[in-house]
């Protein structure tokens, strides 16, 4: 005071700032600047002489730099992630229409997990599945419903005039996806001469995200025009990557899978397909599951297969057997699958036959033998699919009618002796041009679940089940953007009917397979793998011909259809009343679709029915989940009688064992010889 408070220098200072450090008011130029510093956001420092006042006003508790020179927020783009949270303003108002539109979109709850921030929803683009659910839209439009992780983009290299060329596999658990760009360069560009390049993607379960594992594989050929990537098979875990070429087969491992800096090395020699050197666009390679055996055509007339070993020189494929020898009559275009895990069992077909082949090996130290008689197909298709131990195939056959253009799909099972078909052929539930149904086949591991694809004939030319190069020209390109149904039909093994049945689509959701954009060509190659949580994945590539991008989505099924669920009325699931028999009020249907309550009953602890006031009233409902166990056969109103033959089945109607017919519940039990042999 006796210095006039520095001449008066201070007398601001102290009316507006006491207690805020002197270098913080003076001599600094973020203060009052506009933009809100933490450490200036104090009373004391009049919340940074103003700057901060919005932002607690506003935005309090928002991070700072989130707010202040962040050009997304509030740029009318509605940013994942922390922007848009409720304490950020819903990224400052930008996310305000998709809370409106979806309300129950856990903005806060989502913001944490990691990858969140990378995401823009509502620019047409899916980033990732952290946004992918109903309750926010599935991204507010950017992706389909029931999509694992982004849509993988590849721009340029694999169109030419009005040809596509690329091919892709999924590993079958789902984890890792490769792209095969036989007419790519190394500079991303489409190139008839080019080597070509393979590139793999690997699925990021803590960011939900599709990211790149390891560097592009490229042909360590040299030679131009090599079709490197035209075919591809991958082990079960994505760990190996056979890649077939000009110049023969190659195997490839990825070092350091899961520890990041991923690098993939060839694995062994090169494996050559001609006893001569020579150009084949057609053999090919495949690996087994666990990468220890591979199987190629040789000379066109044999199918080599090869064991890893160890050798002092590092592993080594070693030649073990030919099956084939003087049997087959051109192999140049064919189509190899393994079944089994390690390989031991093989199927292929080639190009115009009518039958495919299936040989085993029972152990290493004996010869493949065929499994049973040929295998009866349309001569026309190379796509066939199988479950993955090899005891159950589906195949194309042509109609039985002379008169007709359609195609169907039979299965069959091996019993140790015979192929034995499984129920009818399948035929398309659309009645539109039923020429297309067939184009391509795949079946889940344990052989349960059946997908068809569905393409216009025109869109098409199919070189075999994993490749196919399509032609979109001016005459038929409207036929192959717009398709006028489902791009694939799904279809269920029901085991009483031993037939297969067309799977339930779940109610409310968007079938996201039917597709009307005319710009894109969808569905040009179908697979089916296991996800980690046991759900069933699909794989689909599809083109941009106006941005001229390939891009692949992978569907979860089980978000879209009631995958496990084998019913003769699909449309009383989930159709608002509860059909209280089996297999409709069951687990597999998910209880008739939600229709059906499951409400516990007095007296029994692991009891739940959709009506409890049935248990114990004198009237026996001879069916699960009323009469079992667990419900003491429906309190007592079903007798427990004993079965001829079976000494610990005891069911209500005995004489129902063995009638012809195939009785679900506690009838279609191991106890009871599943229904005295009607459910088998």
């Amino acid at each position: 005071q006796g210095c006039g408070y520095d001449n008066g220098d201070c007398i601001a200072y102290n009316r507006d700032f006491a207690g805020c450090p002197f270098d913080m008011v003076f001599n600094n130029p973020a203060f009052g600047d506009g933009t809100c510093d933490e450490e200036m956001n104090t009373e004391s420092c009049g919340y940074d002489n103003g700057d901060c006042i919005a932002y607690n006003r506003d935005f309090a508790g928002c991070p700072l730099d989130v707010v202040f020179n962040n050009p997304t927020f509030g740029d009318g783009q509605c940013n994942g992630g922390i922007s848009s949270t409720s304490q950020c303003g819903y990224d400052n108002g930008d996310c305000n229409p998709l809370r409106i539109a979806h309300p129950d979109c856990p903005f806060d709850d989502l913001s944490n997990t990691t990858g969140a921030g990378d995401a823009i929803l509502g620019d047409g683009i899916c980033d990732s599945s952290i946004y992918s659910m109903k309750e926010c839209g599935f991204e507010y439009g950017d992706c389909n419903q029931g999509q694992v992780g982004q849509s993988i983009f590849n721009h340029d290299g694999v169109r030419s005039s009005a040809r596509l060329f690329f091919s892709k596999v999924l590993s079958l658990d789902g984890s890792t996806l490769a792209f095969g760009l036989y007419r790519t360069n190394k500079d991303g560009r489409y190139d008839d001469e080019a080597q070509g390049v393979v590139k793999v993607w690997r699925f990021n379960t803590n960011r939900k995200l599709w990211v790149r594992l390891g560097d592009t594989v490229d042909s360590p050929s040299g030679l131009g025009n090599d079709n490197f990537g035209r075919r591809m098979s991958i082990s079960a875990s994505g760990n190996h990557l056979a890649i077939s070429s000009s110049s023969g087969l190659r195997v490839f491992q990825v070092t350091n899978p899961s520890l990041g800096g991923e690098k993939w090395s060839q694995l062994g020699q090169t494996l050559i397909y001609m006893a001569t050197f020579y150009y084949s666009n057609y053999s090919y390679g495949i690996i087994s599951s666990d990468g220890s055996r591979v199987a190629l055509v040789h000379d066109w007339k044999q199918i080599w297969i090869y064991n890893l070993k160890s050798h002092p020189d590092g592993p080594t494929w070693i030649h073990d057997d030919v099956i084939g020898v003087d049997s087959i009559s051109d192999l140049d275009n064919a189509n190899l699958r393994f079944a089994s895990s390690d390989g031991s069992r093989l199927f292929f077909t080639e190009s115009d036959s009518t039958f495919v082949k299936a040989y085993q090996q029972i152990s290493q130290d004996v010869a493949w033998t065929q499994m049973g008689q040929n295998i009866e197909k349309a001569y026309d298709s190379l796509s066939m699919a199988m479950s993955s131990d090899g005891n159950r195939i589906a195949v194309h056959i042509h109609s039985t009618d002379t008169n007709s253009a359609q195609h169907g799909i039979q299965v069959l099972d091996y019993n140790g002796a015979e192929w034995v078909r499984v129920g009818s052929p399948i035929v398309s539930s659309s009645s539109l041009e039923r020429k297309e149904f067939d184009y391509s086949i795949d079946m889940s591991a344990n052989g349960n679940l059946l997908l068809v694809g569905m393409n216009h004939p025109d869109c098409r030319y199919v070189i075999d089940s994993e490749l196919s190069i399509f032609v979109a020209n001016q005459f038929n390109v409207n036929k192959c953007t717009k398709p006028s149904r489902a791009l694939f039909e799904l279809y269920t093994y029901h085991p009483s009917q031993n037939q297969f049945i067309a799977t339930p689509l779940r109610k409310g959701v968007e079938d996201a397979t039917e597709v009307s954009d005319g710009s894109v060509l969808h569905g040009l190659h179908f697979s089916l793998s296991n996800g980690d949580n046991g759900s069933t994945l699909l794989s689909v590539s599809n083109y941009n011909l106006v941005d001229d991008v390939v891009f692949i989505d992978v569907i979860d099924l089980d978000e879209l259809h009631y995958t496990k669920c084998a019913v003769n009325k699909p449309d009383w699931i989930g159709d608002g009343k509860c059909d209280d028999i089996p297999p409709y009020n069951t687990a597999e249907c998910e209880f008739d679709g939600g229709d059906c309550e499951r409400n516990p009953v007095d007296g029994y602890p692991d009891c739940f029915v959709n009506r409890p006031d049935w248990i114990g009233d004198a009237y026996c409902r001879d069916r699960p989940p009323y009469n079992t166990a667990e419900c003491g056969f429906d309190g007592g109103d079903c007798e427990k009688n004993p079965v001829d033959g079976y000494h610990d089945c005891f069911v209500d109607k005995p004489h129902w064992i063995g009638d012809g017919e195939c009785d679900d519940g506690v009838y279609n039990t191991a106890e009871c010889g599943f229904d005295g042999g009607d459910c088998l």
